[in-house]
């Protein structure tokens, strides 16, 4: 018999490695009571494993050459600029519009890249990386009165302040605030909307686990945070308890026919060095700068004095004066004009972008000043960048950092392939990640963002290939922990569990919780003539949405 009804639960970044032992200690009672009458695993994340490309491949049903979204920017075609990606630019039905199609309603709270909104059957509360509160956050736009009543301090993500007199503790108020705040529209909405599909996603856990990780038992502690135990507890733990303290309400109004899913994006674990990978490159002749140490541009200058010599107290003076618009805007403007006249393009070769391990080639005829011809050169770069990676080490350990170097081919097919990144770099040791773009002027490869200077956010955690799933609910038949799932087969599970036809092009599979799922078909919507209004960010937006990226160590 098909569902009637699923409420998704979305816990970005969530990880078995931090719930199993919680679940065992009897700290998390109600997520515990649902793993215990459901069906339960890893769930594989994306190549790579970040928000941008995750959450719209879960929606989806699709890898990122179906739906477009490689990473939190990307190319402009004929340019070396770039731009913030959104969920215009998905380019793949997703799970709502699929219902939409065939008359069901979704509701949808906090999802990242559901912004900006565009219509469906149903309603619509956007995500990261929406830019503003507001009307223009939700769908209808007549909703946001609703959630100012019910939720007045409602946010999309709560921003770090480094002007604040305790920004460290701020932070851990603001997030437990932004939860409580999320649960009360989520209360509202399940009550007064109708809905076949509920769909809420907690994004603080990724946030809180990026700035605290070194907070949890048993980590690394470096010195400079060595009283942040006494003072800010369990900060992650707190997260995940207050989370687990709303769950009975908020299913108690799923009420109980409904199938019940928790999911997350990735996994996470420790964090201990950033590369940068513009640098690397650059030690390896494949990339050159126009000038280093100091003697470069006027703009280059005011980036590196930016970025490495004023004080904390002076850059808080700077916001309080321009304001923290003004300041995050004439801040990314300055970096990203930086980046784009460090680099000498008629001597570069690769160059990378975004984040994780992203690597382009300065391909002549696709670049405007591309160097490499098609053919046997561009295969030359190629190997060339693989030997390179293939001799980093790790820093302390002296092991190989990298596992492997990929061409787009090997991991991605479909119409959007032509935006993935030339050369995808996998990691063998997790607990360091790459970054490319802004951090052109960068001195060293590997850097640790562990200090005291408070400024910034600390990082100490990322990300990991291995989320979670758990499915339970009447229809649910599976019990127990089952073998690894992916992202992609979420929608398709979610879709069979409707009695809906599956779309022939989708890359994962209905997982087997019960019998009788519904076999692939005709589409309901037409994916290759899929496309949706482009929505281009303005120079603010982009600066509010870099800021953010920075603060968790994305750009």
């Amino acid at each position: 018999m098909p569902a009637t009804k699923t409420f998704v639960l979305g816990l970005d970044s969530a990880t078995w490695d931090l719930l199993e032992p919680w679940i065992a200690e009897g700290l998390l009672p109600n997520l515990a009571a649902l793993r215990a009458r459901g069906a339960w695993g890893d769930l594989r994340s994306t190549i790579q494993p970040i928000t941008s490309a995750a959450w719209p491949t879960l929606l989806t049903g699709k890898q990122q050459g179906k739906h477009g979204i490689y990473d939190f920017v990307r190319r402009k075609p004929g340019s070396y600029a770039v731009e913030m990606t959104n969920a215009s630019m998905i380019s793949s039905p997703t799970l709502y519009d699929l219902f939409s199609a065939v008359g069901k309603r979704v509701a949808s709270i906090n999802m990242p890249y559901t912004f900006p909104p565009r219509p469906l059957n149903g309603l619509i509360v956007g995500g990261l990386f929406a830019t503003v509160t507001g009307p223009a956050l939700t769908y209808p736009a007549s909703l946001w009165d609703e959630i100012a009543r019910v939720a007045p301090r409602y946010c999309i993500a709560p921003d770090y302040d480094a002007a604040a007199p305790d920004p460290l503790q701020r932070y851990v108020d603001d997030m437990s605030a932004s939860v409580e705040q999320r649960t009360r529209v989520a209360e509202h909405f399940l009550q007064q909307q109708d809905w076949d599909l509920f769909v809420l996603v907690y994004t603080e856990p990724d946030e809180i686990q990026h700035a605290f990780w070194h907070c949890l038992e048993g980590a690394e502690l470096p010195e400079a945070f060595a009283d942040h135990p006494q003072r800010f507890g369990n900060p992650i733990l707190n997260v995940y308890q207050q989370i687990d303290a709303a769950l009975p309400r908020l299913l108690e109004l799923a009420g109980p026919d409904a199938t019940v899913w928790v999911v997350s994006d990735h996994g996470a674990g420790p964090l201990r060095y950033m590369v940068y990978l513009n640098p690397l490159l650059e030690q390896g002749g494949l990339l050159r700068f126009k000038a280093r140490a100091g003697h470069g541009s006027r703009l280059q200058r005011l980036a590196k004095l930016y970025k490495r010599s004023l004080p904390k107290g002076v850059r808080a003076g700077l916001r309080r004066m321009l304001g923290d618009d003004a300041f995050s805007v004439i801040k990314g403007q300055l970096e990203t004009s930086s980046f784009a006249s460090a680099i000498d393009w008629a001597g570069t070769r690769a160059y990378a972008l975004g984040s994780w391990g992203n690597i382009f080639v300065n391909l002549a005829g696709r670049e405007p000043q591309g160097t490499v011809r098609p053919g046997a050169e561009y295969e030359q770069v190629c190997r060339e960048v693989g030997e390179l990676f293939a001799e980093l080490r790790h820093p302390e350990t002296g092991a190989p950092a990298v596992e492997r170097v990929y061409r787009r081919e090997e991991l991605y097919s479909g119409h959007e392939l032509e935006r993935a990144p030339d050369l995808i770099v996998i990691w063998a040791d997790r607990t360091i990640c790459g970054r490319g773009g802004y951090e052109g002027l960068a001195d060293a490869v590997f850097e640790r963002r562990w200090t005291a200077d408070f400024s910034e956010l600390p990082l100490t955690g990322f990300h990991r290939d291995l989320g979670v799933f758990l499915a339970c609910g009447p229809q649910v038949q599976a019990r127990g922990r089952l073998e690894a799932a992916s992202l992609t087969d979420v929608a398709p599970t979610i879709l069979a569990q409707h009695g809906l036809v599956l779309p022939a092009d989708l890359d994962g599979r209905a997982l087997g919780l019960h019998a009788g799922l519904a076999e692939p078909g005709e589409a309901v919507l037409d994916a290759g003539a899929w496309q949706a209004e482009h929505y281009a960010y303005s120079a603010e937006e982009e600066a509010i949405i870099q800021k953010r990226l920075e603060d968790l160590g994305y750009l």
